[in-house]
């Protein structure tokens, strides 16, 4: 009789637990690393200049090494569309559907938010660090970015 109750309310959470949805799309591997003709002092001043245009606190900076590690911030987070591609382009991190049964509907792994008078269903944000890294490289730059210690919060 135990043994028929453990596997009735094993098999009962199996079929209401949420199945995960697969990514189809292909993203690059970490770290992300861009070339750039510019030098070193060039690509230092103008990446300085973007992490204060865009409010990104920096927690390390070290121009003897190249190294800049920002503060954690929000991330805006998408989903994939039916044909694999990111629901938001401009989006900085895709993440996996879960099916959920309960509702009979397709929802972001990390949770959602209700956004708009459509009440458009949209990932809440992953926040995470940006490490960067920038390399002499001959004439130029070679420019190393790294999303490290993500996280999302319901």
């Amino acid at each position: 009789m135990k043994r028929l109750l453990v596997i009735s309310l094993l098999t009962l959470f199996y079929s209401c637990a949420n199945k995960i949805i697969l990514l189809k799309g292909s993203y690059p591997e970490p770290p992300i690393q861009v070339t750039s003709d510019k030098s070193f002092d060039d690509v230092w001043d103008r990446l300085v200049d973007v992490f204060a245009q865009k409010g990104l606190s920096i927690r390390i900076i070290d121009r003897s090494s190249g190294l800049i590690i920002s503060g954690a911030y929000a991330l805006s987070a998408t989903v994939e569309k039916k044909d694999g591609t990111p629901q938001d382009p401009t989006a900085y991190v895709v993440v996996p559907k879960v099916h959920n049964s309960g509702m009979n509907r397709d929802e972001p792994s990390i949770g959602y938010t209700f956004v708009g008078k459509e009440q458009k269903m949209v990932p809440l944000p992953v926040y995470g660090e940006l490490n960067v890294r920038i390399k002499k490289n001959g004439n130029g730059s070679t420019i190393n970015v790294n999303l490290v210690n993500l996280y999302y919060s319901w």
